[in-house]
């Protein structure tokens, strides 16, 4: 059984989105930004909020296809975290995969990749966005 919580994004309800996040307690999360609009601070805040809470963090972002090239187009190593990387520095003795420390390290980079995260203005001038540092 899946269950999907949809909780509100704006700050004026993060005490409603705190609530449902440490009340119904999810196995991971699903922050949607959208490409056009880029990831907002309240979109940061509940990113960070998530990874405090020790939840796994998915970002999909979408409407891609209405984002200009410049954009989208990024190295995604500057803004993935992927598991597969630490499989291998964390196994015991025995060569066994200790799966507490995998998730440490993984929530530890993905706390230092949102503190990459810096605003720049739009060259339309037309609102700011957040976008991964280079």
């Amino acid at each position: 059984l899946i269950t999907f919580l949809d909780l509100a994004g704006h700050s004026k309800y993060q005490r409603t989105t705190l609530s449902g996040l440490t009340t119904f307690q999810p196995a991971f999360c699903i922050l949607v930004v959208s490409a056009t609009t880029g990831l907002t601070a309240d979109g940061l805040r509940h990113a960070r909020t998530a990874v405090a809470l020790g939840l796994p963090l998915v970002v999909v972002l979408s409407k891609v296809d209405l984002a200009s090239e410049e954009l989208v187009a990024f190295p995604q190593s500057n803004a993935s975290v992927t598991a597969s990387r630490f499989i291998t520095t964390n196994t015991n003795v025995d060569g066994v995969v200790d799966p507490c420390s995998v998730l440490a390290n993984i929530q530890q980079s993905v706390l230092q990749e949102l503190r990459t995260i810096k605003f720049y203005i739009d060259e339309s001038g037309e609102k700011s966005r957040l976008k991964v540092a280079e």
